[in-house]
């Protein structure tokens, strides 16, 4: 029974690989169909290859501070994981997050694998949800002091913008309504064992272990606030190492799209690299598509277009996602599926 329900676990992440990236390719098919349907000649040369090399190293780069920052974070808990664990940690939220609507699943593999590391449920699920929100912090942060204000924002799409700011309004509610559960769990658990009561009544054969699914609650909630109170009252260095190396991370990736244009022989400031992709970056939360393929071409290629002209855009969101997205599928998934085989 078992390893029928694992094979089809894999059939449906591999349903869900195969939608990610038809989203991908026919949002890059719509870019190039559009700008040839403007007569602009797309050019696929690529005058110095050897730049995307260096694009894939930095995409590494940015993959291990990430792990090092999960390798130190699960340090406040009072556990220690081995770097390795870390690794198929963020690798495979990379891989999670790349095939589940607006990259949701990456949360779901996190905990999961943290969780087979050592860590409890309500460890693991309040470290991701404090270092996801911290993530999302160090993303506005720069988006404000960084983008807002910038000759970038100019060149941005103002219904990018109008995203942004929708983006910003719906986390701010997530983000309250996270906190009341919070500090008040019990209508969770008043709502919770009036739901377990209809379950018995309506399926009788069932046993449901009512005290002892509460209690499970219970101790979830307690754990998932005793972490914010590690990180945001007794331990804040953790909260502050956190910002920084997400702030690093970033500041690495967008250096992938900077090495992707010098390969095709253009010279932009990485200033104005860095500052485009801060806006595009929101739309992986808002977009609905898996791993928000379609979305993101579609915004890149917007928000690029006047510094790199029709006919290089479009080559350079290709490569761009292949190195960013492909590959990472790719690593993420062996990462993911040797995890589930220990």
């Amino acid at each position: 029974m078992e390893e029928r329900t694992s094979n089809f676990s894999r059939k449906k992440m591999v349903k869900q690989v195969f939608l990610a990236v038809l989203f991908s390719v026919a949002g890059i098919v719509l870019i190039f169909s559009f700008f040839s349907w403007h007569e602009i000649p797309t050019d696929f040369t690529i005058p110095y290859p050897s730049f995307l090399v260096l694009g894939f190293g930095v995409l590494v780069v940015a993959w291990s501070i990430d792990a090092i920052r999960v390798f130190l974070t699960t340090r406040a808990w009072g556990k220690k994981i081995g770097i390795g664990d870390a690794y198929n940690t963020v690798l495979s939220a990379y891989f999670f997050g790349g095939i589940t609507p607006a990259n949701a699943g990456g949360s779901v593999a996190e905990i999961y694998v943290l969780n087979r590391a050592g860590l409890t449920w309500g460890e693991a699920t309040s470290l991701t949800a404090i270092c996801g929100i911290l993530y999302q912090m160090a993303l506005v942060i720069m988006y404000f002091v960084l983008f807002l204000g910038s000759p970038a924002q100019i060149v941005v799409r103002s219904r990018l913008l109008s995203l942004i700011y929708s983006f910003f309004i719906v986390y701010a509610i997530a983000m309250a309504a996270l906190f009341v559960c919070i500090q008040w769990p019990n209508p969770i658990l008043r709502i919770t064992g009036k739901v377990l009561d209809w379950l018995e009544r309506r399926f009788p054969r069932f046993d449901l272990s009512r005290q002892k699914t509460l209690g499970w609650i219970e101790n979830f909630l307690g754990e998932f606030r005793e972490g914010f109170a590690i990180l945001f009252h007794r331990k804040p260095l953790y909260l502050f190492l956190n910002l920084g190396m997400h702030t690093v991370y970033f500041l690495c990736l967008f250096s992938v799209a900077q090495f992707v244009i010098l390969a095709l022989g253009i010279t932009p400031s990485f200033s104005t690299v860095v500052r485009l992709q801060i806006p595009v970056f929101f739309t992986f939360g808002v977009v609905p598509t898996p791993g928000a393929s379609g979305g993101v071409e579609i915004a890149l290629t917007s928000t690029f277009a006047l510094l790199l002209g029709g006919g290089r855009v479009g080559t350079f969101v290709f490569y761009w996602r292949i190195i960013t997205y492909y590959i990472t599928l790719v690593i993420g998934g062996i990462a993911f599926f040797r995890t589930l085989e220990k």
